[in-house]
């Protein structure tokens, strides 16, 4: 299921498992993605350089999350993971 709005994008249920085309979409301010557990990796998000709120919710295959520091206007970043193995991410909250 994918929802569209003119500055974010809701992806949830979806099961993608690859965001490599995602840089295209710049103009993002906002952007969700819940319950794509295989998707992997993570590190093209880094090229939505609008990018103000991210939330990733049962992904659990995002053990790097540094392509958060890339993303200089981000003011909020919700990780839920629901199901979680070692050496991979833990349930945070983070913001600026």
């Amino acid at each position: 299921m994918h929802y569209a709005i003119a500055e974010g994008s809701l992806y949830k249920w979806s099961g993608i498992k690859s965001i490599d085309s995602i840089g295209k979409a710049t103009h993002l301010k906002y952007l969700h993605i819940g319950s794509s557990p295989s998707l992997a990796p993570l590190e093209p998000l880094e090229q939505l350089s609008n990018l103000e709120w991210l939330e990733l919710e049962n992904i659990k295959a995002c053990s790097d999350l540094s392509f958060a520091k890339r993303l200089k206007k981000l003011k909020g970043f919700l990780l839920r993971v629901t199901e979680i193995a070692l050496n991979t991410c833990t349930s945070k909250r983070w913001s600026r």
